[in-house]
């Protein structure tokens, strides 16, 4: 693990902090949708103890409402709240410059990508919203940076330690958005790989772990509302969503086949659909839709999402909003733009793969084909779900980024040396 500069790294945390509090200021988001009914739930819990009130939630998961419930306790303000949300946010600057680091990048790329992290305007405009990405990413960030460095160190005790500290983020990063479970496979490869003679006992640390942190919510769901409901009844409409008749996407679901049935029994009846459109459509049809998906998904078409979410204002209950006008509307819509940068650098990254440090590449890129398998063949895909991806997406745009600056460095030298040798026959 490269050292990393601790100096640099947090002025940069507190320049991605500033840009955040000023667009929090100039913007003032209000939560709409899923935002606002994340916010009712904590304010549930604060007033009635309970997760959802008069009816109890089985959709959402519990771990940003229950923070959102503790930041309650000083002020219900939504100012507040989106204060200490953009906090949350700025975090994810040193964890992953922590992460570029112990997948062994040189000092250089970890500063990188803290920068991108910092200013990235996706990241920034995203940052006031009462949303689940935060502690989902940072969580799941800090965990595969754990992850990378389980190898054997001398002492059992400690290996299993970081496996199953790994694990336990991997955990609260699925409590606070149920998508974080299909990053496992990830952390498996990675503890397996860069573990020597206890590999097998530091994957189990790693999966018990994980098993300890959300078996109870698990649990809770299936006594509640019976077998099926799993973490959340939320993934079989996801499913559904993403295969049926029609534009794929999420639709209210008064008019669907959907409508009426309780959570349990609606996880079954939508998974039951999507299975059966996918064996109806057969194997054109299904790539056909993952086709689509994929551009929903990653197209810079669909850079705005963030910068939308975060300047909605309420007219009614919490799927009644409307833009709110925003002076210079069409400049930050430009910024968004820097996410086809991004884009376009990190697929560059695929041609230095063979100056990658040992499993970086592992990490990375399978944390995007992970993504990737679950939003645009498995579930829903929306530009909101790449959002994991997208922190990835900046670590390898940091790497094509440094390998640019070290060519022009090199051509520059040769061509100083050059010089400096005609001079010298003349």
């Amino acid at each position: 693990m490269r050292a990393i500069p601790h100096s640099r790294i947090a002025f940069i945390w507190i320049a991605g902090l500033c840009a955040r509090l000023a667009w929090w200021w100039f913007a003032r988001p209000e939560p709409v949708s899923d935002f606002e009914y994340i916010r009712r739930l904590a304010e549930d819990l604060v007033d009635h103890g309970q997760f959802g009130f008069p009816h109890l939630e089985s959709g959402r998961l519990p771990l940003y409402p229950f923070v959102l419930s503790l930041l309650m306790r000083v002020s219900p303000a939504i100012d507040w709240l989106a204060t200490a949300t953009v906090v949350m946010s700025s975090l994810l600057v040193p964890v992953v410059a922590l992460l570029t680091s112990r997948l062994g990048f040189a000092t250089g790329v970890s500063i990188a990508a803290a920068w991108i992290i910092a200013l990235n305007p996706v990241f920034v405009y995203y940052a006031p919203v009462l949303a689940t990405e935060h502690l989902f990413a940072l969580f799941l960030v800090a965990g595969l940076a754990i992850a990378a460095r389980t190898g054997p160190s001398g002492s059992l005790s400690r290996d299993l330690a970081l496996s199953a500290a790994a694990g336990g983020l991997l955990g609260l990063s699925a409590l606070s958005r149920g998508d974080a479970v299909m990053y496992l496979p990830v952390f498996i490869v990675l503890v397996w790989r860069v573990s020597a003679s206890l590999r097998w006992l530091s994957v189990a640390a790693l999966v018990v772990a994980l098993s300890l942190v959300v078996t109870p919510w698990y649990v809770r769901n299936r006594v509640l509302f019976g077998p099926g409901a799993g973490l959340s009844t939320s993934a079989g409409p996801t499913f559904y969503f993403a295969h049926k008749d029609g534009p794929a996407g999420w639709t209210p679901l008064a008019g669907t086949p959907l409508e009426g049935l309780n959570g349990a029994d609606r996880q079954r009846r939508a998974y039951e659909l999507g299975w059966e459109y996918m064996k109806r459509i057969g194997p054109v049809g299904v790539a056909a839709d993952v086709a689509r998906a994929t551009v929903r998904l990653y197209s810079p078409l669909h850079a705005r999402y963030t910068l939308s979410w975060s300047t909605q204002r309420l007219t009614g209950g919490p799927d009644e909003f409307t833009p709110r006008p925003l002076p210079g509307r069409r400049i930050f819509e430009a910024l968004s733009g820097f996410y086809a940068l991004v884009l376009a650098a990190a697929i560059w990254s695929v041609r230095l793969v063979r100056h990658f440090p040992p499993n970086a590449a592992l990490a990375l890129y399978g944390l995007v084909l992970m993504n990737w398998l679950g939003h645009a063949w498995i579930f829903v895909a929306e530009a909101r779900y790449r959002y994991a991806a997208e922190v990835v997406l900046c670590i390898l745009a940091a790497m094509t980024i440094r390998g640019g600056i070290a060519l022009a460095g090199r051509i520059g030298g040769r061509a100083g040396d050059s010089s400096r040798r005609g001079q010298t026959t003349a």
